[in-house]
């Protein structure tokens, strides 16, 4: 298989097994791996949380160029979050695995990140009655604790995030829910208002 762009390409070339694979978007400096979805269609994951123990409590620097195992608990980087979203056009998938049991899927229609210049920022676009909270949040920078850009927020929730000036309601690189455990700055995606316990964000290309 020659060098893909993104994971839909893989998919459409009629690669369906789930793993790793080295893309290199159009707008990429150079080629990266990533973690593939081939269930259906191609979908790049972008963040995977699993183990209540990974933090996302990391600098600037590290959300830039990502971190973690690509096989496991991971953030793809900011970087090639904005090489991917300006090379094509992608909806957003949230997969969330909340404590009352079930999987729970949001969809953001619309998701483009744009340069380190522009702190990372964030075009979110919903469809009418769309129950993604990350609307609101159209236009908000990457706010890390070495690097505030709206309020305090990722110090005080010990995580990286787009945040707009109330902290709460939309982060998904919060801590996950274990029992029996006071969580600070939790994992929270409004209307899922249950613990969660996992995570999940990929591209789909549109």
């Amino acid at each position: 298989m020659q060098l893909i762009a993104d994971c839909s390409d893989g998919f459409n070339e009629g690669v369906t097994k789930t793993g790793l694979y080295l893309i290199k978007p159009k707008a990429a400096s150079h080629p990266f791996e990533v973690k593939c979805v081939m269930n259906m269609t191609g979908q790049t994951v972008i963040q995977w949380h699993h183990n209540s123990s990974f933090r996302f409590n990391k600098t600037w620097a590290e959300f830039r160029t990502g971190f973690g195992n690509r096989d496991g608990d991971h953030w793809i980087g900011n970087e090639k979050l904005f090489w991917l979203t300006q090379s094509r056009n992608f909806s957003l998938m949230i997969t969330i695995k909340p404590r009352g049991g079930g999987i729970r899927n949001f969809n953001v229609s619309k998701f483009i990140v744009l340069s380190e210049n522009s702190s990372f920022a964030i075009r979110v676009y919903d469809a009418p009655g769309s129950q993604s909270c990350l609307s609101q949040y159209n236009g908000t920078q990457f706010t890390t604790f070495d690097r505030v850009n709206s309020a305090n927020c990722a110090a005080i929730n010990g995580s990286g995030w787009w945040y707009n000036s109330t902290c709460s309601d939309c982060n998904l690189n919060g801590r996950l829910y274990r029992e029996n455990a006071t969580i600070i700055g939790p994992a929270i995606w409004n209307p899922e208002n249950d613990k969660i316990l996992q995570t999940e964000m990929t591209l789909v290309e549109t």
